[in-house]
Formats: C-alpha cells, structure tokens, sequence
C-alpha cells in the first residue's frame, strides 16, 4: 500500500515536471524522449502526461461561443389568379387595380392634389363586410382628414 501511494506522488512530481516544461514550450513528444533517456519508464511517463492533461484541461477557462446569427431572405410568394379569376377577368372586361405612392401621397406638397386623386379600387369579394351594416361601393374615395394628423 505505502508502495502505491509513493508512486501515486512520484507520478503527480512528474505531471507537474511536464506542465513547467509545457508552459516553456517543449512539445510532449521531446519531453517523453528526454524522460525516457533519462530511465523513467513509458507507462509513468504516459501515466504523467494524461494527469498533466486533465489539470491543465480542468484550469484551462471555459470556451463559450457566442451564436450565429443567420439571415435568411424568404423570396416574396406571389398570389397567383385561379384559372376561373382569369376568365371572370377576360370576359368581365375588368381593369387592373389602381395603385397611389403612399410616401409621396402624405407629403405636405401634395395633400390637395391627392385628396381628389386618391383612389382604390376593392375586389370583388369584400365588397361587403360582416363588420359594418351597409355594403361598400366599388370605388372609394381615400379620406386624408383622417390622417393629417401623421402629417
């Protein structure tokens, strides 16, 4: 027993001969040739190495990756028209929707101009709502009293 507990030691003076060694910059190789020359056996000295590693690996600071932030650009899904829309279409003689800059149309410059220019078009299917009694007309006119005050 006194034997192993000895040699547990001995082997502990050799893991810390090889971290001094390692912190000057001799590489594990060099360090368990010269060892070696010097009659220590290969198992106490791979024995040394392994200890020596695990406490430079226990006092080594902790890594902590930081995450990786990913973009991802999800191409726009264009609503395409069903093939019966297409003929209600053709046949109806119906004009495509008219569209208004929004940007420009809430510029000081321009508010009397497009307060009679201002036009939307709604689709057919929501020309009634559930939430309001009377049905909506095809065309209405974009109040921009409502937004004068954003202006």
């Amino acid at each position: 027993m006194i034997r192993k507990r000895e040699s547990v030691g001995y082997i502990q003076q050799l893991a810390d001969y090889i971290k001094k060694n390692l912190s000057k910059g001799y590489t594990i190789d060099s360090l368990k040739t010269a060892l070696m020359a010097q009659g220590y056996s290969r198992m106490q000295i791979d024995r040394a190495i392994h200890i020596a590693n695990e406490q430079l690996a226990m006092d080594a600071p902790k890594m902590v990756e930081k995450p990786v932030i990913k973009i991802e650009i999800e191409p726009e899904v264009e609503i395409k028209k069903t093939f019966w829309e297409k003929i209600k279409n053709w046949f109806g003689g119906k004009k495509e929707e008219e569209t208004v800059d929004m940007p420009e149309m809430f510029s000081n410059k321009h508010i009397s101009e497009h307060k009679k220019i201002a036009r939307f078009s709604v689709p057919e299917n929501q020309k009634f709502s559930w939430h309001s009694q009377k049905p909506k007309t095809n065309k209405e006119v974009f109040d921009m009293s409502k937004y004068k005050e954003l202006i």
